[in-house]
């Protein structure tokens, strides 16, 4: 890793570097590199290895030539996801204990009249002023602080606290996906962040149990389960400095913009069981993950097949349904001589195969039945709520 950036550095002009030698053999090209530019070429390597995927994440700041780390790029929101918490918040001051490569910091800047950031990486520091430069912010300060530190000294009020806490602590050598090993630890700074604003939003893991991290945390209000193309990416919680009721929302980011349902924290409900129906539907992850499935089937009228399954079928098609929806071609009492013959009688050589609550594995499943990946039929193996299992045939 670079232990300096250069001036020389900062301003280079990374637009026809990356249309030169993205995309080429990266030891042939660092070799070449290495000769060409007297500052440390590090860190134009590091771009090359980037880049390529930073485009969809970050497409933003990828057309603006910004600068990359592989920690910070590894560690930060997506621009959608970024988009998203910011969207949910406003006022004239934001503070970001954990600035990271500054993308939630660029979202919040649109929607906060200030933003302070901080980090302690001083390198990393340079590149995003330079970043935010070239996106042409002017209204986030980046300071060389710990957030521990700045929090102890400052008396000043602000409108949104954010924390990001740092999830994989150098000395850790693991992911951590717990609140009490987080840097900075979250538990023992929660008073004072709410001493200091009515508002402080956490992204933690998505790893983390809700349940767990509501009984820890002081005054939680909201917490979202957020996916982005149907793939649980961000926790975020919000803690207010009034207590009050606590509501659990399930969100979905994808192209055809954003899919949300919401309901209060532990609220019972009721679902009935069933697996008769002309239609099968898959809730999405953030619904399964939020534990707010089950109301949203009944919201929904439709029948769950058992409780551990996650999976509903109903009589009528729901228009753009939080998940994945099929129309039933046949429900099929499982038995393998009973499926192979049935997939032999309508032709079933290519099918996407998914379970959940069944015994036997999508690969092995493939395999006992010669079925390969693809084509326009779906199986989905399962059980219902009396334990049989079932296999669905479906298309969307």
């Amino acid at each position: 890793m670079y232990t300096n950036i250069s001036e020389e550095a900062l301003n280079f002009n990374l637009k026809p570097f990356l249309d030169s030698y993205l995309g080429k053999d990266i030891v042939k090209v660092t070799l070449s590199i290495s000769k060409q530019y007297s500052f440390d070429f590090t860190l134009l390597a590091e771009q090359l290895l980037i880049y390529s995927k930073a485009k969809s994440k970050l497409p933003t700041f990828t057309n603006h030539y910004c600068f990359f780390t592989s920690k910070s790029y590894e560690q930060c929101s997506s621009e959608a996801l970024a988009n998203y918490k910011a969207s949910l918040f406003n006022g004239s001051l934001c503070l970001d204990l954990c600035g990271g490569l500054g993308v939630d910091d660029w979202a919040f800047s649109k929607k906060f009249t200030q933003v302070i950031s901080l980090d302690i990486d001083s390198l990393l520091n340079k590149l995003v002023r330079k970043n935010f430069e070239k996106l042409g912010v002017k209204n986030i300060e980046r300071l060389n602080i710990n957030a521990n530190d700045f929090i102890k000294q400052n008396e000043q009020e602000f409108d949104l606290i954010y924390i990001d806490a740092d999830r994989r602590p150098e000395a850790m050598h693991k992911r951590v996906v717990t609140l009490t090993e987080t840097e900075p630890n979250i538990l023992t700074i929660q008073n004072r962040l709410l001493m200091l604003s009515d508002t402080v939003l956490l992204k933690l893991s998505p790893m983390l149990d809700i349940t767990t991290v509501i009984n820890d945390l002081k005054n939680v209000s909201d917490v979202y389960v957020i996916s982005l193309h149907n793939e649980v990416k961000e926790l975020l919680v919000v803690m207010k400095k009034v207590k009050s009721k606590i509501f659990i929302h399930a969100v979905n980011i994808g192209d055809g913009g954003i899919q949300q349902f919401s309901n209060e924290w532990n609220n019972k409900v009721r679902m009935e069981y069933n697996d008769n129906g002309k239609y099968f539907f898959e809730p999405s992850l953030s619904l399964i993950k939020s534990a707010l499935s089950s109301s949203y089937g009944i919201a929904h009228h439709l029948k769950m097949l058992a409780s551990n399954t996650y999976y509903f079928v109903g009589d009528d098609d729901i228009h753009n349904f939080f998940g994945r929806s099929f129309k039933i071609i046949n429900r099929v009492e499982f038995n393998k001589s009973t499926i192979k013959k049935y997939v032999t009688e309508n032709g079933i050589s290519k099918a996407n195969i998914s379970k959940r609550n069944f015994p036997i594995e999508v690969d092995e499943l493939k395999k006992i039945f010669s079925i390969k990946d693809g084509g326009e039929e779906y199986l989905f193996f399962t059980q219902n709520v009396l334990k049989q299992k079932l296999m669905f045939h479906c298309r969307k």
